[in-house]
């Protein structure tokens, strides 16, 4: 038995000791796909299936699963999947790259009879997250403390990144690169292409071998990145605007019909993990999901190609965060930015992100149930004009 065998094994002990109703244990990601071939120092990112539509009150048992596997040595990602958002996820993304992306290795098989439909239909701001994820991949880049860059991780951003846009215009959900490339091609030469187009050649000259520096690769990736996230903004609200401090107001004003739920979740998962309160926090306002979105755009931007920091830019994601976290301000724009990251990764990961998920579900599962065209009525979804849409430049 190898390594990584015995550490599912001890996973799938600790879950069904600690966290009931769990009816299915999903590995995802990249040990699932095999892209994580000989490195044990990858992240285990594991699904727990549960059978009760009350599933934020296990996230502290999951917490503590997560605490058992670091003393153990290795990483663990543990995210809550009730059984209704399998069942009702049309048009999820991230309920689909699960899907895609998943092996059961614990309990009843759900992936393989789960209908999503068809996800090009259903344009959502499941989309939007997962483009988010790709800029928080991407924020551990670049250190501005040192100036060094990684860029085995830069390459990895841009690959997922490249995955987004190809699934966006092929409806294929593609894994290896050079696949990609394949796939594409034939949008690329009659100019079918929408948006992406920068970022798909770059990857196509990482898989080349063609010589770019660090520093270089790193911001050329960013811009693509956030304009990816800002094409799919404008193709989900309709929002067309090249200032990111516009599109942040108006992207907050459209998306704050589901908030109020959203932020509840927040809350509540904060209390009841970290038994942490907010005192400026406000229900009523805009969601906490969101904030998180354009704080993690806002600090990406900060970040000036001669080694410098944009204090208006900084100052922008402080704001959107002021009221969502506990976080002290500090005058040194370089130790402020690495606060800044960490509490995006900690916070948004942990409570904001499960907020989203599961108000998600919900939204879906009840659309569905009643039979009503909400999506099309609802104020978060416009009717997607895929041919409208061109490339969107940002500018903090």
């Amino acid at each position: 038995m190898s390594f990584a065998d015995e550490n599912l094994q001890f996973i799938c002990k600790e879950i069904l000791r600690r966290v009931p109703f769990t009816t299915s244990v999903i590995l995802h990601g990249s040990r699932a796909t095999g892209e994580a071939e000989g490195e044990d120092n990858r992240d285990y990112d594991i699904f727990v299936v549960l059978k009760t539509p009350l599933s934020l009150f296990y996230m502290k048992k999951m917490k503590d699963v997560e605490a058992e596997a670091r003393k153990r040595g290795f990483k663990l990602d543990l995210s809550v999947l009730p059984t209704f958002r399998l069942k009702y996820g049309r048009g999820d993304l991230s309920a689909y790259f699960i899907k895609a992306a998943g092996v059961t290795v614990w309990g009843r098989d759900y992936l393989r009879n789960c209908d999503l439909g068809n996800l090009r239909e259903t344009i959502d701001r499941s989309w939007i997250q997962y483009c988010v994820y790709v800029m928080r991949r991407l924020m551990w880049g670049y250190d501005p403390s040192t100036g060094r860059f990684d860029a085995d991780g830069i390459l990895k951003a841009l690959i997922v990144c490249c995955r987004l846009i190809v699934l966006f215009v092929t409806g294929e959900y593609v894994i290896k690169p050079e696949n990609m490339l394949r796939i594409i091609q034939p949008y690329r030469v009659s100019n079918r292409l929408l948006f992406g187009g920068e970022a798909i050649n770059l990857l196509e000259e990482a898989i080349e071998g063609l010589s770019r520096d660090e520093s270089s690769l790193f911001f050329s990736v960013r811009d693509e990145v956030v304009n990816t996230y800002a094409s799919l903004i404008r193709i989900l609200f309709g929002i067309e605007d090249g200032d990111l401090k516009a599109l942040t107001s108006k992207y907050l004003r459209a998306t704050r019909r589901r908030a109020f739920i959203e932020n509840l979740l927040y809350a509540s998962s904060l209390f009841t993990i970290k038994r942490e309160v907010i005192p400026r926090f406000n229900p009523f306002g805009s969601s906490v999901f969101d904030k998180f979105n354009m704080a993690t755009t806002w600090l990406l931007m900060s970040l000036r190609k001669d080694g410098s920091i944009d204090s208006g830019s900084i100052r922008e994601a402080h704001r959107l965060l002021s009221d969502c976290v506990n976080m002290p301000f500090s005058e040194d724009n370089v130790k402020f930015w690495l606060t800044l990251r960490d509490v995006i990764r900690r916070y948004y990961h942990h409570y904001a992100r499960t907020g989203f998920q599961f108000s998600h579900c919900i939204y879906t599962a009840f659309s569905r149930i009643i039979g009503a065209r909400h999506r099309e009525r609802d104020g978060n979804q416009r009717p997607t004009n895929i041919s409208a849409t061109t490339n969107t430049t940002i500018r903090a």
